[in-house]
């Protein structure tokens, strides 16, 4: 019996490495297979991470569209408010040596105190600087009626202060001025003109 003991021992031994080298193996494999799973949803969580911010992104972008064009469109329909008032007042301005193409028409309404502006030809202002609209006026000179921005190639149309009340306009110009506009013009003329009805 002592002989048989002594035969079967390294018998179980490599039996139990045997069986050692399956589970090993087993379990090596599952590994790998969760290594892969999980390497698998972690590219797919990034790319659906890429996905949501370049939608993101892109929703941003069409908010900021959908808030320009409905600014357009408010002025459009405020420009033909103005366009159709009784005591509609047109201003033509011509272009000067800056912006030999440009030309532009402020509309007033004295009843309902509005006024608009629609310019085309401009080019975009530099970094830092702005278009401004002046009243030039015969009792206060150049009476400033708000800044506004333009874009190569596409037509402006903006809300502009009225003239003040009682004075008497003389003529209406367009300057390039520092970002914020300034209380009385700086920059180089781009357009200009006078009432056709004071």
């Amino acid at each position: 019996s002592r002989e048989g003991a002594q035969r079967l021992f390294p018998r179980l031994a490599v039996a139990a490495a045997i069986v050692l080298a399956i589970y090993g193996a087993i379990v090596t494999s599952r590994w790998s297979n969760l290594q892969s799973a999980y390497d698998a949803r972690t590219n797919q969580l990034a790319y659906l991470q890429n996905r949501f911010t370049t939608l993101e992104h892109e929703a941003q972008v069409a908010e900021q569209r959908i808030d320009a064009l409905s600014k357009v469109l408010s002025e459009r329909i405020r420009l033909e408010d103005v366009l159709d008032a009784p005591d509609l007042e047109v201003t033509r301005l011509g272009p000067l040596l800056p912006a030999p193409g440009a030309h532009a028409v402020v509309v007033l309404s004295k009843s309902s105190g509005d006024a608009v502006l629609r310019a085309s030809g401009l080019e975009a202002p530099p970094a830092g600087k702005t278009y401004e609209l002046w009243w030039i006026t015969k009792q206060k000179g150049p009476v400033p009626a708000g800044t506004f921005t333009a874009e190569s190639g596409n037509e402006v149309i903006a809300k502009v202060d009225p003239p003040p009340p009682g004075d008497r306009v003389m003529a209406t110009a367009v300057t390039l001025e520092p970002a914020g506009g300034v209380p009385k013009p700086t920059g180089a003329m781009y357009l200009k003109g006078s009432p056709e009805r004071e």
